[in-house]
């Protein structure tokens, strides 16, 4: 007795799942962490959600400061500008070092805010994306 089984439907059924996963996943990965990013004028959120590829699975935050706060740490040299006396800005050269100063994140905006957002986020979070990412597939994860 011969026996064909076409897998192709079934093996295209189980790709979309997936990629419904990682996009489920990967989205509410994305509101979690954004609770604990530093926010003054929603630049850095803002670009996560500009650049990020949730359908792959990519979150990135792309702005020139992004490093620096998710390090919480100042790099330098900072040098002032000053007109009159008055600092109205810095000047700071295109390689810099970490100075060992900590930033001071703000948690006006953001109760959570804090550097490493990432990691906190994760800590706090990663179980949830987990059974996000096995509902999506049918619980077959």
């Amino acid at each position: 007795m011969n026996v064909e089984i076409d897998m192709g439907s079934v093996l295209g059924k189980i790709e979309a799942m997936k990629k419904w996963a990682v996009f489920a996943a990967t989205s509410q990965a994305l509101a979690d962490l954004n609770q604990y990013t530093p926010m003054e004028t929603g630049a850095l959120m803002g670009s996560a959600v500009a650049h990020s590829v949730l359908a792959d699975g990519h979150i990135e935050w792309v702005t020139p400061y992004a490093h620096y706060l998710h390090e919480g740490i100042v790099y330098g040299p900072n040098y002032p500008i000053t007109v009159d006396g008055a600092v109205v800005g810095f000047f700071s050269p295109p390689r810099k070092r970490p100075t060992g100063r900590r930033l001071k994140i703000s948690k006006f905006v953001h109760a959570k805010a804090t550097s490493k957002w990432t990691m906190v986020g994760k800590r706090n979070h990663v179980e949830a994306w987990r059974r996000i990412a096995e509902r999506a597939m049918g619980g077959h994860v």
